[in-house]
């Protein structure tokens, strides 16, 4: 019984080593039209936004097909094959899903747009920062909640950008669109109220 359970183990790691073949083999053939995009995605994105639906399960058990759409601009395979990479943390693919969520932002979608900006967040180049800003102001015009957070909290402690409590308060007003229990709502209430405590602070010191 020992031995079949090795063995069986074994399998299995054969399995998932040959599937990481495929998968690191079917990345490396998309880099040419994939990786050369270059830029700020805020001068990047189009007039009118697209909307794209989170599906977890649209690239779960076919990359290659996603890979393919995506190689045809379709951006739901763009946007949900990036997510795929990030949530099963595909060991040294985060390239390849900056530039998946990159081509996502330029094919429209406002959340493709918001996780590409957020990606620049480690990067401490002012240059850098300011292009995220500028990505995270146009996706909130398009209605992206996380988008609005992030905008709002950069105007809220003044990052790579002027301090501003009214706008700041103005852009988290947009980050509750699908309720109070979604995490870029929790985020932005508790940065309101922050932001209406130390205002409240202000006032009292003058």
């Amino acid at each position: 019984m020992k031995s079949i359970k090795v063995l069986l183990v074994l399998m299995c790691c054969s399995f998932a080593n040959a599937q990481e073949t495929v998968t690191e083999k079917a990345f490396q053939k998309s880099e040419a039209w994939l990786l050369p995009v270059v830029g700020c995605p805020a001068d990047m994105m189009p007039k009118v936004p697209v909307n794209v639906d989170y599906d977890k399960e649209l690239c779960r058990n076919d990359i290659n097909k996603c890979l393919d759409e995506c190689k045809k601009d379709k951006v739901a395979y763009c946007y949900n094959l990036a997510q795929h990479i990030q949530i099963t943390k595909l060991n040294n693919y985060e390239k390849y899903a900056e530039a998946l969520f990159v081509k996502s932002c330029r094919l429209g979608s406002p959340s493709g747009c918001t996780n590409s900006a957020a990606t620049m967040q480690h990067n401490s180049d002012d240059a850098v920062l300011s292009c995220a800003i500028r990505t995270y102001s146009k996706a909130c015009d398009w209605n992206d909640p996380w988008a609005c957070t992030m905008y709002g909290f950069h105007l809220a402690h003044g990052k790579g950008i002027k301090q501003d409590f009214e706008k700041a308060l103005k852009v988290l007003g947009k980050s509750c669109k699908y309720g109070s229990e979604d995490p870029a709502c929790e985020s932005a209430t508790a940065l309101t109220e922050s932001i209406n405590k130390a205002m409240g602070n202000h006032i009292t010191k003058d």
